[in-house]
């Protein structure tokens, strides 16, 4: 701590430090994606749809509303 206080950069540790919190991140990045797969895709094969009905129209409504704002320009 008190090397921070200083202003003196930080040694090996924080780098270390560093490297251990990225890889953490991207392990629960990597899970995150395959908890998706494994629920989307066989619901996708099925024939779901992975919005509501009224999400479908939001999202469409959204997509209008982009092209024409993009368009007028």
């Amino acid at each position: 701590m008190q090397r921070f206080l200083d202003g003196r950069p930080g040694g090996h540790a924080t780098l270390g430090a560093m490297v251990v919190v990225i890889l953490g991140m991207l392990l629960a990045l990597a899970l995150a994606l395959v908890v998706v797969a494994l629920v989307a895709i066989p619901a996708a094969r099925e024939g779901d749809t992975l919005l509501t009905a009224e999400g479908q129209e939001r999202v469409a409504d959204t997509m209008t509303a982009a092209r024409d704002k993009v368009t007028s320009r």
